[in-house]
């Protein structure tokens, strides 16, 4: 029961759930529109804070950090600017394995992220969800094989070819650190979880199905059975795929409440791939929409327009900003205020389209029913219009 406007876990009462709702399948009154990329790295206020410290100081304070499972397991991390992560001692042999530390304490070493995660849902006071997140066990391997970013990922993917059984352990590992650190996000607040699993595209579907697949699957089953085992409120779990279109199938089959697409797979044909398989998967699908600063309002409508009608209540966008932009210089146009605007303009299409195709899937169901109650279409009726427009209604 809940009083004075705090829920059981003595967080404040959340106030908007629509992005939950949608996750588990749920009817919402609304497009919810999630914004990621939100950090505030393109931003000149972050910049300057940057300049006082590191950034792994930064992160280390509970009101600013960031997931840092790897350090945790023992392996060394250096953030250079403009880079990335960086790992001056990367996995080479197999024998650096033994370098790693136990897995099952990776949770104690990242007390830090989970007071960030408590102070920043208290701080939101119910506005909205707090949604947690972590790098799956692929994406995190090739960090820690290729010692940074790569466009290639040549040095991981020949341990998977010339150290099969080196990678599933080293897989193995990251998942067994991967439970519970998931686990502990929930405990400290977050209300659903994210598993970005960044660098599928660099796998075909073989290897993926090998070395990937396997282990996002064994994430989701045991972080929810643990969960369980807490005693705590279950979330529902994102699985990010960039690149991985060859595997909507067995995404949409891997426990995951939502599959989030990439610019690189069309919805409506998303839509028919998964149809039959996992339906609450898919008709809360997320998409991730590349759109810079400098899109114009007529391309973020555009944008909006290809999705289509109901059967994708959950929108994911994934807005991304070119830092160079936002500088002071008289001759640039964009700064934060045209950035807040056009993510207005996208929130408020995504409203006026979810409510122009309700009406319409509404009208074409009565319109549908109607015919029904009338009999069989003579053999003249273009029977195949309407089971074409059909398809539409979930």
């Amino acid at each position: 029961m809940e009083t004075n406007g705090l829920g059981s876990q003595g967080f404040p009462e959340l106030k908007n759930d629509t992005f939950l709702r949608a996750a588990w399948g749920e009817d919402t009154d609304y497009t919810p529109v999630w914004c990621m990329r939100q950090a505030g790295r393109y931003l000149p206020e972050f910049k300057e804070t940057r300049a006082a410290q590191d950034f792994f100081s930064t992160c280390r304070s509970p009101e600013a950090c960031c997931e840092l499972t790897l350090q945790a397991l023992g392996m060394e991390v250096t953030m250079v600017p403009g880079k990335g992560p960086s790992f001056p001692e990367p996995l080479r042999e197999e024998r650096d394995l033994e370098r790693l530390r136990d897995p099952a304490a990776v949770a104690s070493e990242l007390g830090y992220v989970f007071q960030a995660i408590t102070l920043t849902r208290q701080r939101l006071a119910g506005r909205v969800p707090l949604i947690g997140f972590a790098g799956a066990p692929w994406t995190l391997m090739t960090y820690m094989i290729e010692g940074g970013s790569s466009s290639t990922m040549a040095q991981a993917k020949r341990w998977l070819y010339q150290k099969p059984q080196a990678s599933h352990q080293l897989l193995r590992i990251l998942t067994d650190a991967l439970v519970p650190y998931l686990v502990g996000q929930v405990a400290a607040g977050a209300q659903a979880l994210q598993l970005f699993e960044s660098h599928a595209g660099h796998l075909g579907p073989q290897l993926f199905n090998k070395f990937a697949l396997p282990y996002v699957r064994d994430v989701a089953k045991r972080v929810k059975a643990r969960v369980q085992e807490a005693g705590l409120a279950p979330v529902p779990m994102i699985i990010f795929a960039k690149d991985g279109h060859f595997a909507l199938e067995e995404l949409a089959q891997a426990g995951y409440e939502v599959v989030g697409l990439d610019w690189t797979v069309a919805p409506e044909k998303a839509r028919r791939r998964s149809d039959g398989w996992c339906r609450r998967c898919w008709t809360t699908l997320g998409h991730s929409v590349i759109l810079p600063t400098w899109a114009m309002d007529s391309t973020l409508i555009w944008t909006q327009n290809t999705w289509g009608p109901l059967w994708m209540p959950c929108i994911n966008t994934h807005v991304c900003f070119d830092r160079t932009e936002l500088t002071h210089s008289p001759s640039t146009t964009t700064n934060k205020d045209d950035v807040s605007r056009r993510i207005k303009i996208l929130e408020l299409e995504f409203s006026i389209w979810f409510h122009v195709w309700k009406i319409f899937a509404l009208t074409l169901s009565s319109f549908l029913a109607s015919a029904a109650s009338m009999g069989p279409l003579s053999a003249s009726s273009p029977s195949h219009r309407s089971s074409g427009i059909n398809e539409y209604i979930l």
